[in-house]
């Protein structure tokens, strides 16, 4: 169970305190339309997201690029469209 106590008090002090993610916001041109994929770096692997008309599309994996591909899939992006895309990421 986790103690309340240990929270943050107010958005200010979460803010300052570390984190154990990072996020990136990246535009994805697919067959001439931009679609903005989040990706969230965790310990543990990536979660990725990208906005469809059906709503939000999901994409979790130790990879990057695989967490990508999974969120891209509804639109038609296969695994080396979405390696394309996304490039080197830097740490």
């Amino acid at each position: 169970m986790t103690d309340i106590d240990t929270w943050a008090p107010d958005a200010a002090t979460a803010l300052e305190a570390p984190r154990g993610w990072s996020a990136r916001r990246l535009q994805i041109a697919v067959d001439g339309e931009s679609i903005r994929l989040r990706l969230v770096r965790f310990p543990r692997g990536w979660v990725a997201s990208a906005d469809s008309v059906e709503g939000p599309t999901l994409g979790v994996d130790r990879s990057p690029y695989l967490a990508a591909r999974q969120a891209l899939e509804p639109f038609g992006v296969g695994l080396v469209d979405a390696l394309s895309a996304l490039g080197r990421l830097e740490d």
